[in-house]
């Protein structure tokens, strides 16, 4: 039973947004005793968390420990310096130390107080690096009913994504590539998660985050927009409501309000250059980043965000994109405006090449396009019915030259890296960007043997010639207020703001644009919400000020 009336205007802590990261903190927090009210200004509960494919990435965890397979804080941090790098590495390492620590304690407590049970994943770590693994850092929720979402069943929001599967089913049997023989394998389990309202992926993930917090006496209201911030000597102490009326909160307030993708003049100034398709809720309008500012807040990584392949669908009545790896298969290839190829087309951080800015902030690589024969294009019934229903999404020619002329790239240049890259297609391998070599590259292409055909490379064949815009697609911004490394906003002086914590999207996300993991969004944003609820959870409420020093506060574990 939800305790809404008991604590109507005045609670312990405050969590703005729906999603993984603010239900997860939510949750947590109520666990740990707390009195909790999380606000959701849309009617519908679950932001872009319950349109995703609930892919989690989350090191040391215990389903991997189950299986055997070797992995500690330790290796994963080491993953994480390695593949972000000494920049990120300069200012995030704290962070990453806490999210490669309490990955596998969260994991465990969502276990313990939901519904919610995962299985791992069979994919590897997508960046060949050391701490990279095999197996084991990946993992996704298996199917389940909307109804343990009890009186939010029927106001989750909807997904782009077919959600009548689960993350594990899109490898096998796999839809995408084989439509026939899923419908024919799965045709029963289908129709019972039909005929039971039962959905995979982020409908399963958000209605047992949201059923556990319900349990734990979470009180969550929707349609309900925050005007302001409260504050008392400099302490956070509440939100002010757009019916007029405040909230208090003895321990503080966690914002956790997405990013800020479809706020057109905060986009326009941190993106320029093009953008494909925006895969979130339009309710991702920035309302962390004016709140901490009006707290005075440091902004930080405003130019960061989850950028994905997605193709044209329509969500809401607009025009809308659907998170897809469509442009991953032989016999094609991704250009930049001076027609020349720039990153593997199989590297899951493809996005961040997408986004990579030269010294003075203009786009690097856009626009991008995907060039490809037909063999390319007809390879999968479903990314061929989304391709050919979007009218004007995709160009053809009968010749390179022809079509290079149609999308404005120089055709003697475009003639010539098609040509170049046949050449590395015949050679069985590509010598300017190892196209398949790498372990996550492998595993996209079928986990070919060395000696073996580099089954990520098929020429450019006979026309004709197809061309389709491969710019950024946004699943969300990742830029937004600094915290330190357990979630509490900073100032310009790097001074925590008393009461005030972000999480996920909303905050200068710790892991930018650049992926260390297909979950890379979905599972650290679920840790760092269950940091701020154990920061949260040590802090004495009758503290007015100046809060306590860590090794005076009160210890909170969840075993």
């Amino acid at each position: 039973m939800s305790r809404n009336s008991s604590f109507a205007g005045r609670c312990d802590v405050v969590v703005l947004g729906s999603g993984v990261a603010g239900m997860t903190c939510a949750l947590a927090a109520a666990r740990g005793g707390a009195r909790v009210v999380l606000l959701e200004k849309s009617a519908l509960i679950g932001g872009t968390s319950a349109m995703s494919g609930a892919g989690i990435w989350a090191p040391a965890n215990h389903l991997a420990a189950a299986e055997g397979i070797e992995d500690s804080p330790e290796i994963a941090l080491d993953y994480m310096r390695n593949a972000l790098g000494n920049e990120q590495a300069n200012r995030f390492t704290a962070h990453w130390r806490e999210l490669c620590t309490q990955s596998g304690p969260m994991l465990r407590m969502v276990e313990q107080e939901t519904e919610l049970r995962f299985a791992l994943t069979p994919e590897p770590d997508p960046v060949d690096v050391d701490g990279a693994l095999p197996r084991g850092r990946m993992l996704s929720p298996l199917a389940l009913p909307r109804a343990v979402a009890g009186r939010f069943a029927d106001k989750m929001r909807g997904s782009t994504l077919p959600h009548l599967f689960t993350y594990h089913d899109m490898f096998s049997p796999n839809p995408w590539g084989r439509p026939v023989r899923t419908l024919f394998s799965m045709g029963p389990t289908l129709l019972k998660r039909w005929l039971g309202n039962i959905g995979g992926q982020g409908s399963a993930l958000m209605a047992g985050l949201i059923g556990g917090a319900e349990k734990h006496g979470v009180d969550i209201r929707l349609g309900t927009s925050v005007t302001g911030l409260l504050r008392d000597e400099g302490r956070v102490t509440g939100v002010s409501l757009a019916d007029g009326t405040e909230l208090l909160a003895d321990r503080g307030v966690v914002l956790a309000t997405g990013g800020f993708e479809w706020n057109r003049e905060l986009y326009a100034e941190h993106f320029p250059g093009e953008t494909d398709w925006l895969c979130s809720p339009d309710t991702n309008s920035g309302d962390a980043v004016s709140l901490a500012l009006s707290a005075g807040a440091a902004l930080d990584a405003m130019g960061e965000a989850n950028v994905h392949p997605a193709l044209p669908t329509r969500y809401e009545g607009r025009a809308h994109g659907m998170p897809v790896a469509w442009h991953v298969g032989p016999h094609g290839i991704i250009v930049n405006a001076h027609a020349k190829r720039f990153v593997s087309e199989y590297d899951y951080n493809l996005g961040a090449a997408l986004n990579r800015k030269t010294p003075d902030g203009r786009p690097e690589n856009l626009p991008a396009w995907l060039i490809c024969d037909r063999r390319f294009l007809f390879r999968s019934l479903p990314f061929t019915y989304y391709a050919l229903r979007s009218r004007g999404w995709m160009r053809s020619a009968p010749t390179i030259a022809a079509l290079a002329a149609r999308i404005g790239l120089d055709p003697k240049a475009l003639e010539a890296e098609v040509a170049r890259f046949n050449g590395f297609c015949a050679r069985n391998r590509d010598e300017d960007f190892h196209r398949g070599e790498p372990m996550w590259e492998r595993f996209r292409s079928g986990n070919w043997k060395d000696g073996e055909k580099n089954a990520a490379l098929g020429g450019i064949g006979k026309g004709p010639y197809f061309a389709m815009p491969a710019n950024r697609s946004i699943l969300g911004t990742k830029g937004g207020p600094r915290t330190d490394e357990f979630g509490r906003v900073l100032t310009e002086q790097d001074v925590p703001i008393p009461g005030l914590y972000a999480a996920g999207n909303a905050m200068a996300n710790p892991i930018g644009t650049r992926s260390i993991g297909a979950g890379t969004t979905v599972g650290p944003h679920m840790t760092m919400g269950y940091i701020c609820a154990l920061d949260l959870l040590k802090r004495d409420p009758e503290t007015p000020v100046a809060e306590l020093p860590r090794d005076q506060t009160k210890k909170v574990e969840f075993q």
